[in-house]
């Protein structure tokens, strides 16, 4: 018997996917392990002083100052990302032994750090005294650091001899009466530079706190360049450098020099009699904190003073200049800082040339004088629209303050253009002018055919106490587009 069975078939059910949730865990990076001292500065320290890092050894060291207190110094770090310190940054220690500074990392691994801080031993002071003439070395030598040299005296240096200054070299002088006094056919060579320059200074550092250098000699090698002279001016010397006597023709290079804080004047010529000029030299000086003026020279020194050198900043505004024999020599007044003031009439059978821009003031009853019989001597005073020249009384708009300019030698070279002229024509120039106050006053024909020359055009002459311009009728004296103001007589006269 045979049985039969059968059943359907069915597909299989499609399978399930099951997507689990998202997860909540998160999961923390890696902490920092970086725990390095970057920077290591003293900063309150003048100048700052900065660590060395030395990152192998782990160690910092740093250099300061001889003398230095380093017991309370305080520093500044810088340190990894994420790391702190300990002691804390900005909190003062005590460096005269080691410190420790301990820099923990993000992920609390740590790393120390030794400090060291070396105070180099105070220099060795090598201060020579010079107490007498026999003292004096004849070469000044830098002994390094702080004073070379103390002077207690007035040291002479006379006859042929001269003594050497050598750059860096600092001299102080102690009592009113210490200084340097060089005379004859003697010396003082002092040469520094811009990085070494050679101090003259007083141990008290106060105006007139020592004598100052006075220089009576004709020797050429009195120069100076890069010599700083400061607190000078005792002892009735009356300025740092005091340069000539009576006649006796002394010489002197200054460059690049600095006079400040003495007493009386930064330098003063103080020979009358001698015509020439003292300085064989003068470039770039400055003069500042000089309680009278910058400089006190006479007529021959002013064709020396430079623009680039400073003279304000001291007590008197202005350069002085005064009394000296006849000029001989040809100058060229330039344009400085302040104005020159003159205190005594200068003659001059020499060509004085004034650049534009230039101020004299004049004091009382002085004036500028070319005689008949100072054949050389002529005025070139040539401004511009711009830079006039200025030549006025020391007062402002005060009537017939200053004498004037007299021009008896009938030179073709004066010349008076773009020039201010003011409160001149206090007194007659001399008879052999005829005899008139006068601004400008040219020719001297009663004294002979001495027939005036010139030219005076563009300037402005104001307050004369007589006339502004005096000249004699067909003389050669160009008069053209002046202007003229509150002058006590006429404008121009021509006397025959």
């Amino acid at each position: 018997m045979q049985l039969a069975t059968s059943c359907d078939k069915k597909a299989d059910p499609a399978p399930v996917v099951v997507t689990p949730p998202p997860s909540t865990t998160t999961v923390a990076p890696a902490k920092s392990s970086a725990k390095s001292v970057l920077t290591f500065t003293f900063a309150a320290l003048s100048p700052a002083i900065n660590g060395t890092i030395d990152n192998t050894t782990r160690t910092i060291s740093a250099t300061v100052a001889a003398g230095t207190d380093v017991s309370k110094l305080v520093p500044t770090l810088t340190i990894s990302d994420k790391a702190t310190v300990s002691p804390a940054p900005g909190v003062a220690q005590d460096f005269s032994k080691a410190v420790t500074y301990t820099v923990t990392a993000e992920d609390g691994t740590t790393q120390a750090y030794g400090v060291s801080v070396v105070v180099p031993p105070a220099p060795v002071v090598t201060t020579k005294a010079i107490k007498s003439n026999s003292d004096l070395p004849d070469v000044l030598e830098d002994l390094g650091n702080g004073v070379d040299y103390l002077v207690t005296a007035n040291i002479s240096i006379t006859g042929t001899r001269v003594v050497t200054v050598r750059p860096g070299v600092l001299i102080q002088f102690e009592g009113g009466s210490s200084g340097f006094t060089i005379s004859s056919q003697a010396a003082l060579k002092m040469i520094g530079t811009a990085a070494k320059p050679i101090i003259l200074e007083g141990k008290v550092a106060s105006a007139g706190s020592w004598q100052g250098i006075l220089v009576r000699a004709t020797n050429i090698e009195n120069q100076w360049e890069y010599v700083t002279v400061r607190h000078a001016g005792g002892n009735s010397q009356n300025g740092g450098l005091s340069i000539g006597y009576f006649g006796d023709a002394t010489r002197i290079s200054l460059k690049n020099c600095t006079f400040n804080t003495n007493f009386g004047y930064g330098v003063l010529c103080n020979d009358d009699f001698y015509s020439g000029n003292c300085f064989t030299g003068f470039a770039n000086n400055t003069f500042t904190g000089n309680t009278k003026s910058a400089l006190k020279i006479r007529a021959a020194e002013m064709g020396s003073l430079d623009t680039p050198g400073k003279y304000a900043d001291n007590g008197q505004k202005y350069i002085e200049v005064a009394k000296q024999g006849t000029l001989i020599d040809d100058i060229t007044v330039k344009k400085i800082d302040v104005p020159y003031r003159v205190f005594a009439t200068v003659r001059s059978n020499a060509k004085i040339t004034i650049n534009a821009g230039v101020t004299i003031e004049f004091t009382t009853d002085v004036g500028f004088d070319c005689r008949y019989d100072d054949k050389q001597g002529a005025i070139v005073a040539n401004g511009t629209t711009a830079e006039p020249i200025r030549l006025i009384g020391y007062l402002p708009n005060i009537k017939g303050l200053w004498k004037g300019f007299l021009l008896e030698n009938g030179s073709p070279e004066t010349s008076f253009t773009n020039c201010i002229i003011d409160g001149a024509g206090s007194i007659i120039s001399n008879p052999c002018s005829g005899g008139y106050k006068a601004a400008l006053s040219f020719g001297a024909n009663p004294c002979g055919n001495y027939p005036g020359r010139g030219i005076v055009s563009n300037c402005t002459i104001s307050n004369s106490g007589g006339y502004a311009i005096v000249f004699k009728t067909g003389d050669p004296v160009t008069v053209s587009n002046n202007t003229y103001a509150g002058n006590a007589s006429d404008n121009t006269f021509n006397y025959k």
